[in-house]
């Protein structure tokens, strides 16, 4: 299985910015950040990007949302849960 155009947005700035950065640093934080950078190197479909935190929220509410809904689903329509979310969301 191949998983295609991954976005991986994270609130910590700093993290984002380390995984662009290509300054080495030896720590356990360092070695870890070198282990994201080696895997999206060979992988272009991964792209790690900065979101402000407030935004998140989203992410929050539609992961718990996911508990209910534990079997495999497919919708025709946006739940009103998710719709609900996305209406709180939107600026």
């Amino acid at each position: 299985m191949y998983i295609y155009s991954v976005i991986f947005e994270m609130d910590c700035k700093r993290v984002v910015d380390d995984v662009h950065n290509t300054e080495i640093n030896l720590s356990k934080y360092g070695s870890s950040i070198q282990n994201c950078r080696i895997l999206f190197d060979h992988n272009n479909d991964f792209v790690v990007v900065f979101i402000r935190r407030q935004a998140n929220g989203s992410a929050h509410a539609l992961a718990r949302e996911v508990l209910f809904h534990a079997s495999c689903n497919t919708f025709d329509v946006i739940l009103f849960c998710i719709a609900t979310i996305i209406m709180n969301e939107t600026p």
